[in-house]
């Protein structure tokens, strides 16, 4: 092991000049072997089995899901809900559609709501958000907070104008779908 300035024992005007290797010793013997530390320790209380979570999603198909960020209108102003993934869903047996987006990294709701009945334009049709393409308005009975909905004027943002026409494209595709399944 190279020795420190400090343990070599000569005067620092000495240091790095050809006396340097007069007098040196062995110093590794200054420094005992560490012992390796083999210590195991069984846990009080044993974790349980990992749980399977059901979300409620199990029994729907997934139309479109991309990353957006979720806001609403309350006291005269936007303020953002969440940003997470926004899906359309569609339930295997029913047929029903919904519009769902959960929180990053905590997965809380914060949209839950069905694509015809709950939203309060009838036709469904988003407008953009102060004239921004990469944003969509709208209204609906949003059942993220609590079992009863609530009515909420909401809005949703893209990363780019792009995803934004992905999303607008698949719900015109499951308003039409749906339209032809009724008639």
């Amino acid at each position: 092991k190279p020795k420190s300035p400090g343990k070599s024992g000569k005067s620092p005007s000495k240091f790095g000049s050809d006396a340097d290797g007069a007098g040196d010793e062995d110093t590794e013997s200054e420094y005992p072997d560490e012992e390796e530390n083999s210590a195991h320790f069984t846990p009080i209380i044993p974790l349980p089995e990992k749980i399977k979570v059901k979300t409620g999603e199990e029994d729907e198909e997934i139309l479109y899901v991309h990353r957006a960020k979720l806001y609403r209108f309350t006291d005269g102003e936007w303020k953002e809900r969440g940003i997470g993934n926004v899906k359309i869903l569609r339930h295997k047996e029913t047929k029903k559609l919904r519009v769902i987006m959960r929180r990053d990294q905590v997965l809380k709701i914060c949209l839950n709501h069905n694509l015809y009945e709950d939203v309060v334009n009838t036709d469904f049709s988003f407008s953009e958000m102060n004239k921004n393409p990469k944003s969509f308005l709208w209204g609906a009975m949003n059942y993220a907070e609590c079992p009863e909905g609530a009515l909420e004027k909401l809005a949703v943002r893209f990363k780019n104008v792009k995803l934004a026409e992905q999303f607008r494209e698949q719900l015109n595709k499951c308003i039409a779908a749906d339209q032809n399944r009724d008639n």
